[in-house]
């Protein structure tokens, strides 16, 4: 009697703490729809219905909820990563190697308007933690490249980046995608294009950026395949040059307003535009924020010390709409209330437009991932109109578009990204209806 008493009271000291997670993890207060902390939506209790029951879906969404709401989640969270970095390089370094998921900026989304939609991606190591010849006979990467650091974020004391990888072919086919493009428009426009080296390329420490290949041999490869209607910007140059100033963020994959513009200075130069000084826009800081990198890693050394968020405003008359089902929607420019980076235009969105009282004839269309947005504000004064569209989230007809809206200029704005992988690359060839082959990534 006394052993099954005992086995009884083992039972039931071992399904108590369980119970009682579970009763706290219901009626505890579920707190904020968004984490500020991973810098996403958290799961929504689902919606009841026949059909989702029967799918399982209903099943799966109750299972999310209680993933993203259960109890001292945030301190599991933040002891999960302390442990994950034990992995990393040597502490005495303050270096870690943090694992963590790819992106999605290889997949067409919705048209829904959306908040600051990161563009940088899954990453991969060289044999030798350098680079290999820009060949094509060399490159021999697979579809999905496969490697130790594929997926992971560097950190270094208190910055978080991304480890970018190169791949040839990808970097070849972006390139064959805008010949494509400027062979289909002929000479009625002005193209240009701009790939914007990522945060890593800059760091100081040779020891920790040669675990990624210098992106300069990429942008080289992709700029020598670019056929003479397509003017290449060269911004990473005029990067390395400031590299000592707060040109990118230390918690963001993104550069700051201040890298924005010294790359607007090379795409002024480069297509024959007057830049303005720096003097010439309103600054005004928005204080400190926490982005994308760290909401990555959830580094303790990055997260304490946030960004610090300067924005620069035209100083000329212009308006700012959102094009939502065809509607011309009111928005900011610079969004004070929107958080981190996501101030820049708001985020992104399929389709907005800036208004100007310049009389320059000039009208732009941008095709653009995220890096654009803290760049474009700057382009005010010497455009009548500048037309931003991102094909991740667009599905109407651009050809067309261009043709309504009497475009003159067009400028590609993408990441370093486009030279790592195709994703990217293959929206612009279906988007823009454009025949390009497919090299064989194996």
């Amino acid at each position: 009697m006394n052993e099954k008493k005992s086995q009884r009271l083992n039972v039931l000291l071992f399904l108590l703490p369980i119970f009682m997670f579970f009763g706290l993890s219901w009626f505890a207060e579920k707190g904020e729809a968004v984490s500020l902390r991973e810098q996403r939506t958290l799961s929504a209790w689902p919606a009841f219905t026949l059909q989702s029951v029967a799918s399982g879906e209903f099943a799966a969404g109750i299972e999310s909820y209680f993933a993203d709401r259960f109890s001292f989640r945030e301190r599991f969270i933040a002891e999960g990563n302390r442990l994950k970095s034990l992995r990393g390089l040597p502490e005495d370094d303050e270096v870690t190697i943090v694992a963590t998921q790819g992106n999605n900026m290889h997949q067409v989304q919705s048209d829904d308007p959306v908040e600051a939609a990161p563009a940088s991606g899954p990453v991969a190591e060289s044999g030798d933690g350098g680079t290999s010849s820009p060949t094509e006979a060399e490159a021999e990467p697979a579809e999905e490249p496969a490697s130790a650091l594929q997926g992971n974020y560097l950190v270094v004391g208190n910055r978080a980046m991304i480890v970018y990888y190169y791949t040839p072919l990808a970097a070849k086919q972006y390139a064959d995608t805008l010949n494509a493009f400027a062979a289909k428009v002929g000479d009625r426009y002005g193209l240009s294009t701009m790939i914007v080296p990522s945060s890593i390329e800059f760091l100081e420490n040779e020891k920790y950026r040669r675990l990624s290949p210098p992106q300069s041999v990429a942008l080289d490869y992709a700029a020598e395949h670019l056929s003479d209607a397509v003017r290449f910007v060269p911004v990473r140059d005029a990067l390395e040059r400031r590299m000592q100033e707060y040109v990118y963020f230390r918690t963001d994959h993104h550069w700051t307003a201040l890298g924005a513009y010294y790359a607007y200075e090379a795409f002024a130069e480069t297509v024959g535009l007057e830049p303005m000084p720096i003097e010439d826009y309103v600054r005004e800081d928005l204080g400190e924020f926490l982005g994308t990198t760290y909401a990555a890693t959830l580094s303790e050394s990055v997260g304490a010390e946030p960004d610090d968020l300067t924005v620069y405003r035209p100083n000329v008359e212009y308006t700012y709409k959102k094009i939502v089902n065809g509607k011309r929607l009111d928005a900011e420019l610079i969004d004070k209330e929107a958080k981190g980076y996501a101030a820049f235009l708001g985020g992104d969105s399929p389709l907005s437009v800036i208004e100007t009282k310049q009389k320059t004839g000039k009208r732009l269309l941008v095709f653009k991932d995220s890096f654009a947005n803290a760049f474009l504000p700057f382009l005010t004064p010497h455009y009548e109109e500048i037309h931003i569209i991102d094909l991740r989230h667009y599905s109407g007809d651009v050809y067309a578009y261009m043709e309504k809206e009497s475009v003159t200029d067009i400028a590609f704005v993408n990441s370093v990204d486009v030279t790592s992988h195709p994703g990217y690359t293959r929206i612009l060839a279906e988007k823009l209806d454009l025949e390009v082959e497919e090299p064989n990534y194996r």
